[in-house]
């Protein structure tokens, strides 16, 4: 992703940080490796996605408990904004020439993180980025090192344009298409459902093709294999029609198809259908709408919506969305309403691990806020 520079705003007095027209980020290392612990330097500023950033960098870590064993990276956001939420990476480029290509959740000279950013100068990150020893044995060249940033805001829309309705592209169907005129026509079904009072008719070969859990049932030694009409249970009508539609197109309906109702009810119900669609989801293994639910229940959480996602995240293992909630939960403005309601109780209850987590979050939060203090002090 090429970031847009804006010149002329270096944020650090020491400037040992700039930024080529690639949106590539050049570190003086040797210049900077001295600077004490918890002490950070700034990048200038460069606009992504719209809005404005700039890259904390502490040469000997954020945290003095780590002994100057790695070096901290953040990405700080310099917009206004109240709740974005944002995946982003930090990639290093080898001494060798090539950048890293290891996507690892430690210690790795690429990182990725989906964090909220809930107000201007918010920052996050990593604290242990990369070893020092290794960073100077494998990446320093020259006395610099070189740095990627990757940011994508993520997109609050619940459905995305069909690739043939893309500007500049030719008007005829794609497979999508043929598909759903298999799907909406009923023709040449051979298997139906009874789902919540309603019937649905589809193709076994379709739905055997796109989930490990319909293949078995339909053409394995279950039961259902010699069913006509096969009994689902725990799911919704609209659920089952929405898990259809994905399955035969790889996209979701569109909202108007869904819902009749006003725009806020409508915003509500949404959310709701995209907790039960992710169960379902993972019910029958389809992991690309997993994902797409998981990103969409990310980006509209809510006071009355984040301690049954929260608990879903847990029961799911998605680990995204776990720890986008938990940021959520232990915002002050919003654990003072949220840790008096009886949900969140018996969700804490029920799960005493969430609880160790979150606990864990707030003195992380509480350590890193002397730290930011001290470090404005001096």
């Amino acid at each position: 992703m090429k970031n847009k520079i804006k010149t002329g705003e270096i944020r650090d007095a020491f400037d040992c940080i700039t930024i080529d027209s690639d949106g590539i980020f050049k570190i003086d290392y040797s210049a900077s490796k001295d600077k004490d612990a918890c002490t950070f330097i700034r990048s200038p500023t460069f606009i992504s996605e719209g809005r404005t950033w700039v890259i904390r960098y502490s040469p000997k870590g954020s945290n003095i408990e780590d002994n100057a064993t790695y070096i901290s990276l953040y990405l700080e956001l310099q917009s206004k904004a109240k709740f974005l939420c944002t995946n982003f990476s930090f990639r290093l480029l080898h001494n060798n020439g090539y950048w890293s290509t290891t996507l690892l959740p430690v210690d790795s000279a690429w990182r990725r993180s989906t964090c909220i950013f809930r107000a201007i100068n918010c920052y996050h990150g990593f604290r242990a980025f990369i070893q020092r020893s290794v960073l100077e044995s494998q990446y320093v060249r020259d006395g610099f090192f070189f740095l990627s940033c990757d940011i994508k805001v993520m997109n609050e829309a619940w459905e995305k344009p069909p690739l043939s309705h893309k500007v500049g592209l030719p008007a005829f169907k794609f497979l999508h298409d043929d598909f759903n005129d298999l799907l909406t026509k009923k023709e040449m079904t051979d298997v139906s459902f009874a789902v919540d009072g309603e019937i649905f008719v589809a193709h076994r070969l379709v739905l055997a093709a796109r989930s490990p859990v319909f293949k078995a049932e339909l053409f394995g030694s279950m039961a259902e294999a010699n069913m006509k009409c096969i009994q689902i249970n725990d799911m919704s009508a609209l659920v089952f029609k929405v898990l259809l539609h994905f399955m035969y197109t790889d996209s979701l309906p569109k909202v108007a198809e869904l819902f009749d109702g006003e725009s806020g009810e409508k915003n509500t119900d949404l959310y709701i259908l995209a907790q039960h669609l992710m169960v379902a989801a993972d019910r029958y293994r389809l992991e690309g709408l997993k994902e797409i639910c998981e990103e969409k229940l990310c980006m509209g959480l809510t006071l009355e919506t984040v301690v049954t996602s929260l608990s879903l995240a847990n029961q799911l293992n998605c680990h995204r969305l776990k720890d986008i909630c938990l940021e959520f939960v232990t915002m002050p403005e919003n654990f003072v309403h949220l840790a008096i309601t009886d949900p969140y109780v018996q969700l804490m209850q029920s799960c005493p691990s969430l609880l160790a987590d979150l606990r864990s979050r707030f003195n992380n939060t509480s350590s890193s806020d002397v730290a930011l203090k001290r470090q404005r002090i001096e």
